[in-house]
């Protein structure tokens, strides 16, 4: 194990991470540029005598990090504090027995309009759990440092769809080279605010394995382009939502593109978060559906 810290900014953080890794007897990787001189001038303060006991490489960027990782055979684990503009959440590894890396289905988690809280961040972590590399990205973080729960619906109003969709092709490219994923099962789950992301995301990318809408508004064309199949998790009480299924199923089979939906009844529309609409019944039969359909 080593630790890799990226674009560090601050030189006395940086310090208590290199005698962390003294105490680990683990390498520490600095991935710049940084935010101030790498050096031990710069980590004494912070370090102390622990930096005479722990292995410090630069990489000038994190291309040239990437490069060394895979060279290595090494994989990435985030660890993150909760206020990172990603999630990267990651399944067990299995392994043939011939020592090879099994390559794993990944799913894309796109957040409501509540941003990526810890109800998203929670779900990442459950589809990590059932052995999909999950990514989450904060698709907020186009407006700079992380919001507070109470800033993020303002925050994410103010964003761009078109940019939303550019971000996520981005995350779908990211996962393809990634050698821990199968390139060819990259799927997409959105919630709210995000399901109309994730069916624009298999709008635009023809590769997309799958894609699952939960509570999302449905785009009003290009469906042609559509080559996922395309699973719907809709609320009862959603009235706005969901009297468009009727109609984007359709629309769908006219094209000859694959949808299929499901009504929780007696549930509003985010009945799938921790919150006051939460029904905990309609969550996990959706839950169950989505994993179905995701590993077919």
């Amino acid at each position: 194990m080593i630790i890799a810290l990226y674009e560090p900014d601050i030189p006395q953080n940086t310090g208590t991470i290199l005698r962390l890794g003294a105490c680990l007897g683990a390498a520490v990787h600095i991935v710049g540029p940084a935010a101030f001189p790498a050096n031990e001038k710069a980590f004494r303060r912070a370090g102390l005598d622990y930096l005479d006991h722990v292995s410090v490489v630069n990489h000038v960027s994190f291309g040239t990090f990437e490069d060394w990782r895979k060279q290595e055979g090494r994989r990435i684990v985030l660890l993150s504090t909760g206020m990172s503009n990603t999630t990267l959440e990651y399944s067990r590894f299995k392994q043939y027995a011939d020592g090879d890396r099994v390559k794993n289905p990944a799913v894309i988690v796109i957040h409501d309009n509540q941003g990526l809280n810890e109800a998203m961040r929670d779900v990442t972590k459950q589809f990590a759990a059932a052995g999909f590399v999950a990514m989450a990205p904060d698709l907020a973080s186009r407006l700079g440092a992380p919001k507070a729960p109470g800033q993020a619906m303002q925050a994410i109003n103010q964003l761009s769809a078109t940019l939303t969709v550019q971000d996520l092709r981005a995350a779908f490219a990211y996962l393809q080279k990634d050698p821990d994923v199968d390139p060819a099962k990259i799927s997409a789950v959105g919630f709210g605010w995000g399901g109309w992301r994730s069916f624009m995301l298999a709008t635009s990318v023809p590769e997309l394995y799958r894609a699952v809408v939960y509570s999302g508004a449905t785009p009003a064309q290009g469906f042609e382009n559509v080559h996922a199949p395309v699973l719907g998790n809709y609320a009862q009480f959603d009235f706005r939502v969901t009297g468009n299924a009727i109609w984007t199923e359709k629309t769908m089979h006219d094209a000859g593109k694959n949808f299929t939906y499901y009504v929780y009844p007696s549930v509003y529309h985010a009945f799938y978060a921790a919150g006051p609409q939460y029904n905990a019944d309609a969550a996990k039969l959706a839950w169950t559906r989505t994993l179905d359909f995701l590993k077919k």
